[in-house]
């Protein structure tokens, strides 16, 4: 074994699991990957079967050891087996002897589709598919969601005629054949050709990716980008902004947010101290102000916070924690009494969350509204029926919070759930502004700040309130583009380029802030005990890689001013340091499923919840929760093999200066309109590809029924791989010495 090989050692399984995991990894060695995979994910459902007969905790923790290592030797890692533990090597992503770069992506693609593949097959997005692909009638005319797929032949044909154009005409008669335009996916809005409902076009054209498709939480706004200039306006591509991840180095480095960043400024004259040192201050200050506290502290707590303050305050948030894990325990025995439900079908490897029985009769309650009132799906309250307990609601997705009060807040904010948070936030926050007013922030704050970055605790504060003011900025003023690509036949024509421009648009900036800049803030708002509203300025735009390595759609991207003569300002995608850090994607639905159920067995209840506020990924959260819960207490599995490309873009010049507030800024300026960027795109990138024949040929090869096609092989390709491993799945025998050694002798 090699230094970079990771031991997967599952330290909390006992001796017997262990033995008969590591004898499957030995005796699969010379199997091809997929078929190693299906082996390991049968003895992960074998484990699975007979935890609800027997010793529910340790077959679980098999179940979850052996469902990873199933979705790694699917996504081809080497598994060697060791008298006492498996040791992994990540696959390469680079291009083996003999391959290209597209080579090396189309093998990564491949890996990746195959968690893609099984969710294609399950029963739920199969009736999907069927429901949307269905001919219908819809204004006398028989339509599909085919409908809005292009028909390559006709739109070849199109472009072949405006390619044959003296090049003075072409680009005028471009506009005839391609005029892009923004179309947001409200709940409501559907298609005006189809009648279909746009979140539901949306989806269907997202299940086209490789990636399998995960409902992400905060922030969400779905794109569609279709061409009018065609019959049915067909569908270019999709896109989706989603809040932007809440730690990626390069990032916060480029914006500016990094302590080290900021000294740098500041020695070099690009900053103030002084400057600095008052928007920190009032970061801090704003900080505190936003977090109820008159349940936690007196007001001359607050104003001058002591030792026995700060340990008050730990001591609410340990009474706080030790309420919310009953609460958690209270709510699955009152879902468990309400309705006879089955255990989790691992064969469909469907990850979902319960929704609460008790929302819309609570939610309707607070808001003043009729008992049995819809107002959402898909989120979940924490609902106690002893009248001396909270039972306020810690999630209300779905919900309009715009009917919620500042009455209702403040019993929102009561939940131990954000008791808890806000006790552990203001200990850290009121130790910060204690420090800066002993230095002298309120007096001279260039001189204080220049004093303190002296002191190791001194820094430390500054860290904070540096944490504290990308925190704010990012929730409402940098997005992630969490989904941005081209539907065929457009994806052949560079349609991915327009896509990742249009969405530095001053219409999708304008739809941004439409849609969100009178909302409530979910989490600020329960925080604070009262609505808090925040800006809605989109200023900047993230994304990462799916990839790592060969070229991307954002590579070298930009569009300059001159270009058009309405092109006042430029945009262009900078690549920023790769980022290293760690990926669930490797892992299944299903694996997350068996940690759910493992960690419910050990704790009594699901301590990550995919509540919004309750923290970060929990996703992430889940995964490393399931991996501590087998005895796997590093990042290793999770490290990604190569670093993501990172891109960012300015939304107009200054946006950074603008999201630290250290520099004296413009007030936001104006982005490109769509139109100017879409007859760049035209000019710039479509005429010279029309002039391929290669081109046109792949264009024309497209069809309204290959898209369908393909997620149907797709689909049948993982019940393919899935039906050789098939078995009949009622509950063993539990495990004994005897059993084991038998499976070890065959």
């Amino acid at each position: 074994m090699t230094a970079s090989d990771i031991e997967f050692r599952p330290s909390l399984l006992d001796q017997l699991r262990r033995s008969l995991l590591i004898a499957e990894v030995r005796d699969s060695a010379n199997a091809d990957p997929l078929t190693r995979s299906g082996k390991l994910r049968r003895m992960a459902e074998e484990a699975s079967a007979r935890s609800l007969s027997a010793d529910e905790v340790g077959e679980m923790r098999l179940a979850v050891a052996a469902s990873v290592l199933a979705d790694l030797a699917e996504q081809g890692w080497d598994l060697h087996a060791a008298p006492h533990s498996v040791f992994l090597i990540q696959p390469d992503p680079h291009p083996l002897p003999g391959e290209t770069f597209d080579h090396a992506k189309a093998r990564v693609r491949e890996q990746l589709m195959r968690a893609s593949n099984r969710q294609l097959a399950s029963e739920a997005v199969q009736d999907f598919l069927r429901s949307v692909e269905r001919d219908r009638v819809y204004a006398d005319r028989i339509v599909s969601i085919k409908t809005l797929i292009d028909d390559g032949t006709t739109l070849a044909s199109k472009l072949s005629t405006v390619a044959a154009l003296p090049p003075d005409r072409r680009a005028v008669a471009l506009r005839s054949v391609v005029q892009p335009a923004i179309q947001l996916c409200d709940d409501q809005a559907r298609c005006e050709f189809t009648g279909l409902p746009l979140q539901d076009v949306w989806r269907y054209f997202r299940h086209t990716w490789s990636l399998e498709y995960n409902p992400l939480p905060g922030r969400t706004m779905r794109l569609l980008i279709r061409n009018k200039a065609r019959p049915n306006w067909p569908v270019i591509g999709i896109a989706m902004l989603a809040s932007p991840a809440a730690n990626l180095y390069s990032r916060d480095e480029w914006i500016g947010w990094r302590l080290d960043d900021v000294i740098a400024s500041i020695l070099d004259d690009r900053l103030s101290a002084s400057r600095v040192g008052e928007v920190l201050l009032q970061t801090v200050l704003n900080a505190i102000r936003d977090i109820r506290s008159d349940d936690l502290l007196s007001p001359a707590e607050l104003a001058d916070p002591t030792g026995a303050v700060f340990l008050k305050l730990q001591q609410a948030a340990a009474r706080a924690s030790v309420e919310r894990q009953r609460d958690l325990k209270r709510r699955d025995r009152q879902l468990l009494a309400r309705r006879d439900r089955a255990p989790p079908d691992s064969s469909l490897g469907l990850f979902s969350e319960e929704p609460s029985l008790e929302t819309e009769l609570l939610l309707g309650q607070l808001a003043g509204g009729e008992e049995g009132d819809t107002r959402g799906q898909d989120y979940e309250v924490l609902f106690d029926v002893d009248e001396s307990s909270s039972g306020q609601p810690v999630d209300i997705r779905g919900f309009d919070r715009s009917k919620l009060t500042d009455a209702d807040w403040l019993k929102l904010s009561g939940s131990s759930l954000f008791r808890r948070k806000r006790a552990e936030q203001l200990i850290p926050l009121l130790r910060c502004l204690k420090l800066f007013k002993a230095a002298g922030f309120e007096v001279a704050p260039g001189a204080a700040l220049c004093e303190i970055l002296l002191t190791k605790g001194g820094r430390n504060a500054v860290t904070l309130a540096l944490r504290e003011l990308r925190r704010q900025k990012l929730a409402t003023e940098v997005a992630d583009v969490a989904v941005c690509g081209a539907i065929a036949p457009y994806n052949h024509i560079l349609g991915g380029k327009l896509v990742t421009l249009l969405m530095c648009s001053q219409e999708v900036r304008d739809l941004y802030a439409a849609r969100y800049a009178n909302q409530a803030s979910e989490i600020a708002s329960q925080l604070a005990g009262r609505t808090i509203t925040r800006s809605a300025d989109l200023k900047l735009l993230t994304t990462t890689s799916l990839y790592g390595i060969a070229s991307s759609q954002y590579n070298r991207l930009k569009v300059k001013p001159g270009w058009h003569p309405k092109l006042s300002q430029g945009l262009a995608w900078e690549e920023l340091r790769p980022s290293d850090g760690i990926t669930v994607t490797h892992l299944s639905k299903l694996t997350l499923e068996y940690m759910r159920r493992l960690g419910k067995a050990v704790y009594g209840t699901n301590r990550i919840n995919s509540v919004f506020g309750e923290g970060s990924s929990p996703r992430t959260r889940q995964v490393r929760e399931g991996l501590n819960l087998i005895g796997i207490n590093n990042d290793r599995v999770l490290k990604q093999s190569i670093g993501r490309r990172v891109y960012a873009c300015e939304l107009f010049p200054g946006a950074r200066d603008s999201l630290t507030g250290f520099a004296k800024v413009a007030a936001s300026r104006k982005s490109p309109a769509a139109a100017t960027i879409a007859r760049v795109w035209q000019e710039r990138w479509l005429l010279p590809r029309i002039e391929k024949s290669f081109v046109l040929q792949r264009v024309e090869k497209c069809s309204p029924d290959l898209i369908s096609q393909d997620l149907r092989e797709r689909a049948k390709r993982a019940t393919l791989e899935r039906s050789e491993f098939e078995f009949e799945r009622a509950p063993a025998d539990a495990l004994t010495a005897d059993a084991v050694q038998d499976r070890l002798d065959l």
